[in-house]
């Protein structure tokens, strides 16, 4: 059993090496907490019946192999972005997004639809992978801008300000990570154990 789990985690480490690593940029704090943009992955994930980008900018390195651990967001500072395309015909249909465009921060479940929709959480965590929500950032308002859309990698600027007051601007280059891709989050500490999208209307 040891051995398939070392399997797996080298499988996950060579698939998410250095080449996949990803950049941003971030200004702004979590509740007066400022962090340094260190990685980027993205992924398109299942929320059946629908599809979203999900796009993970953290303060530490190897996020894209950590996404398969038990660790992935461990004592972490992160923002994570949920994007998809609405079919404003009847409101019931997103997918995740497949071109360049702007997308508006929807600040909960009941907010207004709009054709391009982003959900972001500013997210603290401890070292037992549990969101701190005395420092975090659940709700959000402003823009995302995608610049590039490529089978589940994405690139994109930002300018959002939480429910907590807090103002992040900056950009992202967000490089496919199949780790964080899934049909649940399903359980436990790391990116699939996290809790899903907030506010992803439904």
């Amino acid at each position: 059993m040891r051995s398939l789990a070392l399997g797996m985690l080298l499988a996950a480490s060579a698939s998410c090496g250095r080449s996949n690593a990803g950049s941003g940029t971030v200004i702004g704090a979590i509740h007066g907490q400022p962090f340094t943009a260190v990685d980027a992955i993205a992924g398109n994930r299942i929320s059946i019946p629908d599809t979203y980008a999900e796009i993970v900018v953290a303060d530490r390195a190897g996020i894209c192999a950590a996404a398969s651990g038990p660790w992935a967001a461990k004592g972490s500072h992160y923002l994570r972005f949920f994007l998809a395309d609405v079919d404003m015909s009847n409101q019931s249909s997103r997918k995740a997004p497949v071109s360049p465009g702007v997308y508006t921060a929807n600040t909960s479940a009941g907010g207004a639809y709009s054709a391009h929709i982003a959900i972001v959480e500013a997210r603290t965590s401890d070292e037992n992978c549990v969101t701190v929500l005395a420092q975090s950032s659940l709700h959000s308002t402003g823009t995302v801008t995608l610049t590039r859309v490529d089978n589940g990698s994405y690139a994109g600027t930002f300018d959002l300000t939480m429910d907590s007051g807090d103002r992040f601007t900056g950009s992202f280059d967000a490089p496919d990570c199949p780790a964080i891709a899934g049909t649940s989050d399903g359980g436990g500490c790391g990116l699939q154990g996290l809790e899903g999208p907030y506010s992803v209307p439904r």
